[in-house]
């Protein structure tokens, strides 16, 4: 178990995450890393990337951007990473809490989703030349930043050449909605949870606790900020401009790759009237709040009809 890369993950780098979705992982986790709860392990399910239809033109709704694998001989039977649910669509699953280059218990324990598997899935739909829409069917808290840029830019690039579309019947929150805001049109039902444009880095000091523990840190180093996170070592003024800094400059990205994404859906010239900006200030709204400030485009009843009007289109 790798605890510090998790450490390091969750509490030392800006993420973009909804606040609800970070409260629960680090009530979950940080008792298990001090050592204070067991961690349990739970065995991942083996049948995930088996690609089952209810019928001919609409497929189970996967999870996970896969190939299809033969669970005994490890043989892949279909390297697509997308599913096509209908002919000449693909779909894309953004599910989980995004980030990249996560590990296998990270993934299968952790609940997280590896931003490299619906990025190739992506890819490949843009190749596939009998794939003409592409589908992101999400739910998805958002997570870490690292990734999400580049991933945007794709799905954006792809939306110059096919239709691309997203559609959330649950939640598309920060890192995720940056995603869905660069897609031709975001489709949303009424209940569910969209926005959380925002980011932040909780930042864990543990020198009061050190200090009440009888422990005390003496750092040697070279570099003003070097140390910086090290445990016993409090944030200097100069510390905290720096993080503050890197929060805001990554926030101007995600910011501006929003309104310019909704421009673009709703060939608006001038992208000061697409958002309000004070919409973008880390806060949620149902589907219908969605489409009224600008962050949707329409309302469907569930997957099924969205489905049916994307192949329509």
């Amino acid at each position: 178990m790798n605890y510090p890369r998790i450490f390091e993950r969750v509490y030392l780098n800006p993420v973009c995450v909804s606040a609800e979705r970070f409260a629960s992982i680090h009530a979950f986790l940080l008792p298990r890393l001090t050592g204070k709860a067991p961690l349990e392990l739970h065995a991942a399910g083996q049948d995930f990337n088996q690609r089952k239809t209810r019928s001919p033109y609409n497929a189970k709704r996967s999870q996970r951007a896969a190939p299809v694998v033969n669970p005994m001989t490890g043989a892949i039977i279909d390297p697509r990473f997308y599913t096509s649910p209908m002919p000449g669509v693909a779909v894309v699953p953004v599910y989980g809490v995004l980030a990249k280059n996560l590990s296998a218990w990270e993934e299968d324990c952790g609940g997280g989703t590896d931003i490299n598997a619906p990025m190739e899935a992506l890819r490949q739909a843009l190749a596939a030349p009998e794939i003409q829409k592409i589908a992101l069917d999400m739910d998805s808290p958002g997570g870490e930043v690292t990734g999400i840029p580049e991933f945007a830019s794709a799905i954006a690039a792809a939306a110059q050449v096919k239709r691309v579309e997203a559609f959330t019947d649950a939640g598309a929150c920060s890192a995720c909605y940056w995603l869905a805001s660069q897609c031709s049109a975001f489709h949303v039902t009424r209940s569910s949870t969209v926005g959380s444009v925002g980011t932040y880095l909780a930042w864990l000091d543990e020198s009061i606790k050190m200090e009440l523990e009888g422990v005390a840190l003496q750092l040697f180093a070279a570099g003003k900020h070097k140390g910086i996170g090290l445990p016993g070592r409090p944030l200097s003024t100069d510390d905290r401009a720096l993080l503050q800094a890197r929060v805001d400059r990554i926030n101007g990205w995600f910011t501006s790759s929003v309104q310019h994404g909704r421009a673009q859906a709703l060939c608006v010239a001038d992208i000061a009237e697409v958002i309000d900006p004070a919409c973008l200030e880390g806060q949620t709204f149902s589907g219908e709040q969605a489409i009224e400030n600008g962050m949707a485009d329409s309302i469907v009843s569930g997957w099924d009809e969205f489905l049916e009007r994307f192949a329509a289109a």
